[in-house]
């Protein structure tokens, strides 16, 4: 269900949050 949170994240700075949170780790992957 994080899969329909990913793309609606706001990609404003996902490098900082990504490492925070491995939820949005999913959109440097190509899942």
């Amino acid at each position: 269900m994080s899969l329909t949170k990913a793309p609606p994240a706001p990609p404003a700075d996902p490098r900082e949050p990504v490492l925070r949170k491995p939820s949005t780790r999913k959109r440097l992957v190509p899942y």
